[in-house]
């Protein structure tokens, strides 16, 4: 597939701005409403935003070195691989339905204990980070360019590996959101 780099950069800002607005909403909630579960093996909103923080650990210092690194000039398209392209889109929720279900790392599991009203502002923080990222992704050639996927022996062009960990997120905000009863919109 091939997309206008503008675009999916633009596209990228505006889900991450959208997913911090939803998260300084749940700064308003009490503690009781912040740590419900609504059902035993499912997660809190605290432990939905403690998962992505996790994740946000590792990809921003993943992307600012990758970044930081490129010697590729901008390009006008971006065309995404069949590996990452697919990865991205198996992210994102359709409907109440999420495609493709997988098992979270044990490393990347929140613990309650841990969960805290600055759990969500770290995850606030961090993608005011990613925003400041993305950005900088305008004067580089983010298909030339490669980056480690949190899966073991896995790299995919920074382009794609910028929709993966969105997707990702906007894919747990959703999730956080639905505990209020609340469709988040992407």
């Amino acid at each position: 597939m091939k997309i206008k780099t503008e675009d999916l950069l633009n596209d990228l800002k505006e889900k991450t701005s959208k997913m911090i607005t939803e998260v300084e909403f749940f700064k308003q909630l009490s503690k009781e409403e912040l740590n419900r579960k609504p059902a035993e093996d499912k997660w809190s909103i605290l432990e939905c935003i403690g998962h992505l923080n996790f994740y946000s650990d590792f990809y921003l210092i993943e992307f600012e070195s990758k970044i930081s690194n490129a010697k590729q000039n901008t390009c006008e398209y971006h065309k995404t691989s069949f590996l990452g392209n697919r990865f991205a889109k198996s992210m994102l929720p359709v409907g109440d339905k999420t495609p493709m279900k997988m098992k979270t790392f044990k490393s990347k599991k929140p613990v309650q204990s841990e969960l805290s009203v600055n759990t969500l502002n770290k995850f606030i923080s961090q993608q005011k980070d990613i925003i400041l990222l993305i950005d900088r992704c305008r004067s580089i050639n983010i298909t030339k360019t490669k980056c480690r996927l949190t899966i073991k022996s896995i790299k995919l062009r920074l382009g794609d590996a910028l929709m993966f960990y969105t997707f990702h997120n906007v894919r747990h905000i959703v999730q956080a959101s639905k505990i209020l009863g609340k469709n988040f919109e992407f």
